[in-house]
């Protein structure tokens, strides 16, 4: 079709977008100290450490490494694993919290 514009045939994976840390959510107050993670069906939970590792069951890492723990397999991707609890106690995932970092900090493509 040739009426339609060629930057709507464009799709772009996560890593096109500008990299986020876990640590600066928290830095930023989008997560906090203590504040728990939660997995999609509220099965597990995680605490978030000042330092931005999780513990879950008296095992301590990152996000991915937390979540492939709790999986029991070699690489789970953290951002789509982990659930937080917003103010009406539902969940969403904290990959939704790294988007709005990026769109309230004018963080897009690079």
């Amino acid at each position: 079709v040739d009426d339609i514009d060629e930057s709507l045939l464009v799709t772009r994976g996560r890593r096109h977008y500008p990299r986020v840390s876990f640590g600066k959510l928290l830095e930023a107050e989008y997560v906090r100290p203590g504040q728990m993670l939660y997995t999609k069906r509220r099965i597990h939970q995680a605490q978030i450490r000042g330092d931005s590792h999780l513990v879950c069951n008296g095992f301590t890492g990152s996000i991915h490494k937390v979540a492939s723990y709790v999986r029991g397999r070699d690489r789970v991707n953290g951002w789509d694993f982990w659930y937080v609890e917003d103010s009406d106690g539902d969940l969403i995932p904290i990959n939704t919290l790294r988007e709005q970092y990026r769109a309230d900090n004018g963080l897009f493509e690079k």
